[in-house]
């Protein structure tokens, strides 16, 4: 039986790319002498392949490709360039029935028209918005917990306002990679005081970045517009309960693993077409359960259960994101796949983070968690001009 569990379709990808993909993920060697981009489209069955996709594959055997995943269903792939992609569907449309071909058109069709709302303000994607992380801990990766057991918030958002951040993500317990969990009450201790402070003199949006219920809870109560939850929807029902009693605004995030142990050994078959279906499987309950939507935004979660490959990978397909119907954010900054890539300490991986924000943006990013919000604001700016 040839049921589609999902597919996915990526414009313009560099051959490199496509081909690195390819091999990581189904062991298949791609000729990459080519110089045009090439096209990716990606259909994954949950039993065999359908009669169409073995005839397309059978007559263009250069670029579309059937891998058999072992008991997990196949995958039918078109790895090619425009003109080869329209010989595709035109010896496609001469088959009696597809439902693959319908499937391939609609992906193409779909482009990243999605919006993020958060309270009144709104984001359609045509321009990047920086996010401006305050850490409040003690053992913040970045900055070692400057911020903690500080008391007066209003400066350091008057700072990260006017150096152009337009939302303030506010988090009070540590995701670096071996940190553990506080109890809800310490993580209320450390980022109460910040959101009441920063509502009370500003209207720009405020992020909470927690994993917990019991706290969105309480921060949402107390002025603040979005939850930033790392742990990709852990605490599904009661998360999504909180969520619709304030209308708040929330980020998806993927994720394998906790914190603690995330970056122990993380393993994917194809980290891309994985990632992908979680975001399918979290929207669609979202959306069940009476979630707008435009108030949901989608991180891919760099650094979060994924090695120097899988992180590298992501940031160079992310526009198979796109078509979700959410923008992207981007959360990159300072990372310690810049310092694998540079051999660069904590402190010393700006450039690196610009790089990786720039090559975000061009590639469908739409909001960028950054560290360095004066620095990004200017590199997107400007690259926003000339890309």
């Amino acid at each position: 039986m040839s049921e589609i569990a999902y597919a996915y379709y990526i414009p313009s990808l560099k051959p490199i790319f496509v081909a690195d993909y390819l091999k990581e993920s189904f062991a298949m060697h791609l000729n990459v002498k080519v110089k045009n981009s090439l096209n990716l489209f990606l259909c994954r069955f949950s039993g065999e392949v359908s009669e169409c996709a073995l005839k397309i594959a059978d007559n263009f055997s250069e670029t579309c490709f059937i891998v058999d995943l072992k008991g997990k269903g196949a995958t039918f792939l078109i790895a090619a360039s425009q003109n080869q992609f329209c010989q595709i569907i035109s010896f496609a449309e001469n088959l009696e029935s597809s439902k693959l071909l319908i499937l391939i058109k609609e992906q193409i069709g779909l482009s990243n028209n999605s919006q993020f709302k958060i309270g009144a303000n709104s984001w359609n994607g045509s321009s990047p918005v920086i996010m401006g992380i305050l850490n409040i801990t003690p053992d913040s990766f970045f900055d070692g917990g400057k911020h903690f057991e500080k008391t007066d918030y209003i400066t350091i958002a008057e700072d990260l306002i006017s150096s152009g951040a337009e939302i303030l993500d506010i988090g009070g317990e540590s995701t670096r990679p071996g940190s553990q969990s506080v109890s809800v009450e310490e993580e209320l201790r450390r980022v109460l005081p910040a959101v009441e402070q920063i509502r009370s003199r500003f209207s720009i949006p405020i992020s909470v970045d927690t994993t917990k219920p019991e706290v969105a809870e309480v921060v949402l109560s107390k002025g603040a517009d979005m939850i930033n939850d790392t742990s990709g929807l852990l605490h599904e029902n009661e998360m999504i309960e909180v969520l619709k009693r304030y209308d708040a605004s929330y980020c998806l995030m993927h994720t394998q693993g906790v914190p603690e142990s995330m970056q122990d050994s993380p393993e994917y078959q194809d980290v891309i077409s994985e990632v992908y279906q979680f975001f399918q499987m979290k929207l669609k309950k979202l959306s069940s359960s009476g979630i707008d939507r435009s108030k949901i935004c989608i991180d891919p979660g760099i650094g979060f259960g994924k090695t120097f490959e899988h992180n590298l990978a992501l940031q160079r397909m992310l526009p198979a994101f796109r078509n979700l119907g959410c923008l992207i954010l981007l959360g990159t900054s300072n990372k310690s796949f810049i310092g694998t890539a540079l051999d660069r300490d904590v402190g010393k991986r700006l450039f690196g983070s610009l790089a990786t924000q720039l090559s975000g943006w061009r590639n469908g990013a739409n909001i960028f968690r950054v560290h360095d919000v004066l620095e990004t604001n200017d590199v997107l700016k400007m690259g926003s001009l000339l890309l």
